[in-house]
């Protein structure tokens, strides 16, 4: 008969995420996550498998409480560009004020590992994220705030990638006045 868990596997897996998301893939030991999340190896492996799998659990949390409730409240605004501006400050202050690595999704797309599910994950969090920014930039155009022949998809892509770079620059450069100047400066180049 099986030992009933001495843990609770969600809060487990809330710490293993933010130890891969202080440390990144590589720096985090298995022993790392065994100490940070409470638990020894036996329970780790037998509940989450082993630390790639673990990090693909993590990623799927990282979507469900930083990414969903993100891309929620840039969607379900109502005023357009000031809506994507608002969102990149938000992520700028969260960046420059934080000991993580940048975006969990950041690390996943850049660790040197032949992981179909953590690419996969990273993809689709990046189409999230892209299909959001075009909601919004239509929100924008539909309000007369962009600039003539501005195209949606593009402009979407774009702001997605700035925002994949804001995380790496404000992880070896945080000046928040610095990555708040570059976001301004790209938004402007989209309106009216």
């Amino acid at each position: 008969m099986a030992r009933p868990k001495t843990f609770d596997p969600d809060e487990a897996l809330g710490r293993a995420m933010d130890c891969f998301w202080e440390h990144g893939f590589d720096e985090t030991s298995v022993q790392d996550l065994v100490e940070r999340m409470g638990v020894n190896r036996f329970s780790l492996y037998s509940t989450f498998g082993d630390k790639r799998e673990l990090f693909v659990a993590t990623l799927d949390l990282y979507r469900e409480q930083v990414v969903e409730p993100r891309m929620t409240k840039l969607e379900k605004g109502e005023r357009g560009l000031e809506d994507i501006e608002e969102f990149f400050y938000e992520l700028i202050d969260g960046l420059a004020d934080s000991s993580r690595c940048g975006c969990l999704m950041l690390i996943a797309a850049v660790m040197e590992i032949d992981d179909e599910a953590s690419a996969r994950r990273v993809r689709e969090h990046l189409e999230r994220v892209e299909n959001a920014l075009e909601r919004v930039l239509r929100r924008a155009r539909d309000r007369g705030e962009l600039r003539e022949g501005v195209g949606l998809a593009q402009a979407a892509r774009m702001l997605m990638v700035m925002m994949q770079g804001l995380g790496v620059v404000a992880h070896v450069a945080p000046s928040k006045r610095s990555l708040r100047s570059s976001i301004s400066l790209s938004i402007d180049g989209l309106r009216a």
